[in-house]
């Protein structure tokens, strides 16, 4: 039931879009956004549209497409997190352990593994519906505070 998914369905259920700049241009669509339901400490989820254009040569969504909704979505997770602080990507390991069909709605889950003062450390799941497709752990390095003026 891939009509489901529509930006109406998502809004009644919760989610929120986020237009990222960049990432809705690259993608074609927004991420979505909301409380993890209890799984995360009340830090958010993230879900992604995938659409037919997203797909490979063999049908089914494209690595290169869901890695990089892991990567972002991971990245929004430590900045929410770390209470808005954000960082930059240092390593991301990824686990590709299931197809998925275009059309798909797929969320991430994030957990929070360790923030040290510099780098935090985390770790994700990405489901399509309740399919694994993929899992990932990463470093981020947190970015230091500027002075405002």
């Amino acid at each position: 039931m891939q009509d489901a998914h529509t930006p109406e369905t998502l809004a009644a259920a919760g989610w929120v879009p986020s237009h990222e700049p960049g990432l809705s241009d690259t993608l074609g669509g927004p991420l979505w956004s909301r409380p993890d339901e209890g799984l995360t400490d009340g830090l958010p989820c993230f879900g992604f549209r995938t659409a037919p254009h997203h797909a490979n040569g063999h049908g089914m969504v494209h690595g290169g497409v869901l890695l990089t909704v892991i990567d972002h979505s991971l990245g929004m997770f430590v900045r929410a997190a770390t209470g808005g602080q954000g960082g930059v990507t240092m390593q991301l390991d990824t686990q590709f352990v299931g197809a998925v069909t275009p059309g798909a709605f797929v969320v991430l889950h994030g957990r929070l593994v360790r923030a040290a003062r510099s780098v935090v450390f985390v770790q994700g799941r990405l489901l399509a519906g309740t399919q694994e497709a993929a899992s990932a752990s990463g470093i981020w390095k947190l970015r230091r505070a500027t002075p405002a003026g």
